[in-house]
């Protein structure tokens, strides 16, 4: 009887994607297992969590036409009082595109999707700027997963703006790509990775700069 040979498995460049993130969706399940399983209840802090989802809100209802930016109610009579801290306008944008698919969605869960979607996104992005700069996919699989769930990182978690960091890597991708290709549509997506750290944490967007 003749043997049958056995092929080994071959992925495409898809399917490897889908891995990559897959993977990469899994181990932020299993960190934040206890936000994920409690979504629209549980924060990252009972102090600066529940006040975190209001000041997203607070940028969301400004972008609605409903809020004066820098005046939040809660501090009158005094006027433009979050001139003094970070202005959150990439975090409310998202809430506004995520509050008109889910119009029912709480604001403790807005702040829990982009905790955990800000996540997986950075860990994609670090993977994919390692591939980019010619790393092997299971080195650039560890170097995300070491980058994304290092315990320096988690000292911001339980401030969103600081914490959403992914466009910082994409942006060093975008910027790489451009010098490569001289591709203007590159040079835009540095461009607007660069203004989502700023309009959102002026000081994740200077630590965008030292990167560079």
């Amino acid at each position: 009887m003749s043997r049958k040979k056995h092929r080994p498995l071959v992925l495409s460049q898809w399917q490897k994607r889908a891995v990559v993130v897959l993977f990469g969706l899994l181990c932020t399940i299993f960190v934040f297992w206890p936000i994920v399983t409690n979504m629209v209840t549980k924060t990252t802090s009972s102090i600066d969590g529940p006040l975190i989802a209001w000041l997203v809100n607070h940028a969301a209802e400004w972008y609605r036409g409903k809020a004066v930016l820098f005046s939040p109610p809660f501090f009158y009579p005094y006027k433009n009082t979050l001139t003094f801290s970070d202005p959150f306008l990439s975090s409310g944008l998202i809430a506004v595109l995520v509050g008109a698919a889910l119009p029912s969605i709480s604001m403790i869960a807005q702040i829990n999707l982009q905790l955990v979607g800000g996540t997986l996104l950075y860990f994609v992005a670090i993977y994919w700027l390692i591939r980019e700069l010619g790393g092997r996919g299971a080195a650039a699989l560890l170097i995300a997963t070491i980058a994304t769930f290092l315990p320096l990182r988690f000292v911001y978690v339980v401030h969103l703006h600081t914490y959403l960091t992914f466009a910082i890597p994409l942006g060093v991708l975008f910027l790489h790509r451009y010098f490569r290709q001289q591709k203007l549509l590159y040079l835009i997506g540095f461009s607007m990775a660069y203004l989502f750290q700023l309009f959102n944490a002026p000081m994740t967007a200077y630590f965008f700069v030292a990167t560079i």
